[in-house]
């Protein structure tokens, strides 16, 4: 039975650019030697297929585009298709040749630094590298279905039958028949040329391309929508975008974000007040606000943003953030609420509203020199409440 992977369901958001051009360079590659007279292709591929005990470098990544044959070319370009285009679909082409061929040449480096003192021998062919992007895809898309061709014999009539198999399965099962073939390989080996055989490299393919998958996914070179096998371990597939931002502030890497911005966000504030710039302050301010609720300027910023609101002659605005004070810092708010009151009678003509704020004020914090302002705003307040019994004053400052 065989069982042959020809499409996905995973997300593409990049063109397998990179995916066909590494499948037309393999088989131009292949097609030229193999055309090539005798003595010129045992020329060329002593240069570039990996011969153990020589030491050359040029083969740590050329031996990863040679072939033995044409079925060993047509297997690896096919199994290059389905995990390049998972691959390649999530980071784009130039970060795909970057993987791939890296997972190919780590691979060729510790494979000729383990071979160095062996006299015969030789690797050559995409596998290692393709499954490298096999575990690649283990990793960031585990859940995705693989299409596959399932070709099976039963009383010499062949069948043909699709299935859908989970990245995981596909490449899990895959791994493991490569991991008992390569453990028989080397459980009867009577010499360490015969354990490395094309299930071990396969092997250690994979386990480079899993360092690459992990080492991408942890410094979030790849985005995989949290589909990746950490993210479907801890369900976060099936959770809405609100429910991920939640989880995500409440967690420890959340609130060092939170704390980074909020503490921009107040300097930023500074800054602007600093050169006079109160509009743009203003404007910082509300969308830290609007960003992080419950976020709020440490008392003495807060006065400083006031200021400089009153400055501009903003009045709506200079409420608003004197109405935040009293609210946040209630222990300072006696000043404020005579500054407050000026606004509402002054500038905004509402002495029912005025009333309220000065009926709050704490006179034991008000320097003596404010008793007599205070009294003037009440008297003031009051009047200008008698001649407009319409007004309505709802808030509760």
């Amino acid at each position: 039975m065989l069982i042959i992977p020809y499409s996905t369901d995973a997300p593409i958001y990049h063109w397998p650019i990179a995916t066909v051009g590494t499948i037309v360079a393999n088989t131009f590659i292949f097609l030229t030697i193999a055309t090539m007279p005798e003595d010129g292709r045992d020329f060329v591929e002593s240069w570039l297929v990996l011969t153990f005990g020589n030491f050359n470098p040029i083969t740590w990544i050329s031996c990863n585009y040679m072939h033995m044959d044409i079925f060993h070319l047509l297997g690896n370009m096919l199994f290059l298709w389905v995990f390049g285009l998972i691959v390649e679909g999530k980071i784009g082409w130039w970060k795909f040749l970057i993987a791939y061929n890296l997972a190919g040449v780590a691979f060729g480096a510790a494979l000729q630094i383990i071979t160095i003192f062996f006299s015969e021998g030789s690797a050559l062919g995409a596998s290692a590298a393709i499954y490298g992007l096999m575990a690649m895809v283990m990793i960031w898309a585990p859940v995705n279905a693989i299409h596959t061709l399932v070709v099976f014999t039963f009383f010499f009539r062949f069948f043909i039958q699709t299935l859908e198999i989970p990245a995981y399965v596909y490449v899990g099962l895959n791994l493991c028949v490569q991991f008992l073939f390569a453990s028989f390989a080397i459980a009867t080996a009577e010499h360490p040329l015969a354990a490395i055989t094309s299930e071990t490299l396969h092997l250690a393919g994979a386990a480079v391309g899993a360092g690459i998958g992990l080492y991408m996914l942890h410094f979030k070179l790849v985005d995989c929508e949290n589909w990746d096998a950490f993210s479907v371990w801890q369900g976060k597939h099936t959770k809405s975008r609100e429910q991920l931002q939640e989880d995500y502030v409440k967690s420890e890497e959340g609130q060092k974000k939170i704390q980074q911005v909020r503490e921009t966000s107040a300097e930023q504030v500074r800054k602007y007040l600093s050169v006079g710039e109160n509009v743009a302050a203003w404007a910082a301010y509300k969308r830290a606000v609007n960003q992080f609720p419950g976020w709020q300027l440490p008392e003495n910023d807060l006065l400083m943003l006031i200021a400089g609101m009153r400055k501009a002659a903003m009045w709506d605005e200079t409420i608003t953030l004197m109405v935040t004070f009293l609210r946040t810092y209630p222990q300072r708010d006696a000043a404020v609420r005579l500054a407050l009151a000026q606004i509402l009678i002054d500038k905004k003509q509402r002495g029912a509203q005025a009333c309220k704020v000065l009926d709050k004020v704490q006179i034991k914090q008000l320097d003596p020199r404010q008793v007599p302002i205070l009294e003037s705003f009440r008297t003031k307040a009051r009047a200008m409440a008698d001649d407009d019994p319409y007004e309505v004053a709802a808030e509760d400052w």
